[in-house]
């Protein structure tokens, strides 16, 4: 291999190493941190549960359609528990054959996402006083950016606090 190639190959190898991420002494790099698609994601579910305690199921699903519920049923979001609906909002518990990507045998994680935008668009909030889309609740999170808090755990429950129709700190105080 002559210098110049030589010198090609040097340079795409650091430059490829400086684009590697960052491993951090102490951090799971496999756990996904708090960011704005999460953050939505998290306000949907835990939106969905409150709806499916607070409304009927036959009304809510007969808004968002087969096709929404059907999604939610088969990626283990919405579970029919007897003659009862509960919503899973712990993806750790979601079916594990969700597919990113053609070819999976399971839903695709955006049909998933389209599924949560059904139900929060045709559905509404009816417990925190004036009765609002489910789509413009999630949207006024105030922490919907996702560089509110550093873990998803104070995310959690700052996204509860806000459901359970608190302020929403969001502000990490």
């Amino acid at each position: 291999m002559g210098v110049s190639r030589l010198a090609v190959v040097v340079c795409v190898l650091l430059f490829i190493g400086a684009c590697a991420p960052e491993e951090t002494e102490g951090v799971d790099p496999s756990v996904p941190g708090p960011n704005a698609e999460w953050v939505r994601r998290t306000v949907q579910t835990f939106t969905l549960e409150r709806m499916f305690a607070e409304q009927d199921a036959d009304v809510l699903v007969a808004n968002a359609g087969d096709d929404a519920r059907d999604v939610l049923v088969d990626a283990w979001i919405l579970v029919e528990d007897g003659e009862e609906w509960r919503v899973e909002t712990d993806p750790g518990e979601w079916s594990p054959d969700l597919s990113e990507g053609l070819g999976g045998p399971g839903p695709l994680i955006t049909q998933v996402y389209d599924g949560l935008y059904h139900f929060m668009r045709t559905n509404t909030v009816t417990w925190c006083g004036s009765e609002v889309s489910g789509i413009d609740f999630v949207s006024a999170y105030p922490g919907r950016d996702g560089e509110s808090f550093e873990t998803l755990e104070e995310y959690e429950e700052d996204i509860a606090e806000y459901v359970d129709c608190g302020s929403g700190r969001a502000d990490g105080s």
